[in-house]
């Protein structure tokens, strides 16, 4: 859903604000609000310095956390 506010650059009644980004009709101000993937991983980074500073692991799994089609074939035929 869309509203019309006041544009913050220009000043008139055209700045339309969106779910993902708002634009101004008026004076083609824009304003993005996804992020960026570098921003992104940047910011798992530092989530992951984070989580060694508080001694928390953060490392992969070596087994994988869904079975695989052969597996639940297998646990399958031994339930029935």
């Amino acid at each position: 859903m869309s509203c019309l506010r006041k544009c913050p650059r220009c000043g008139e009644h055209s700045f339309e604000k969106l779910n993902t980004y708002s634009h101004c009709a008026g004076c083609l101000y824009f304003e993005d609000y996804w992020g960026s993937p570098e921003t992104d991983f940047y910011n798992a980074l530092k989530t992951l310095e984070e989580l060694d500073e508080a001694g928390l692991s953060h490392e992969v799994q070596d087994e994988p956390i869904v079975e695989s089609d052969d597996q639940q074939f297998e646990n399958t035929l031994k339930g029935a």
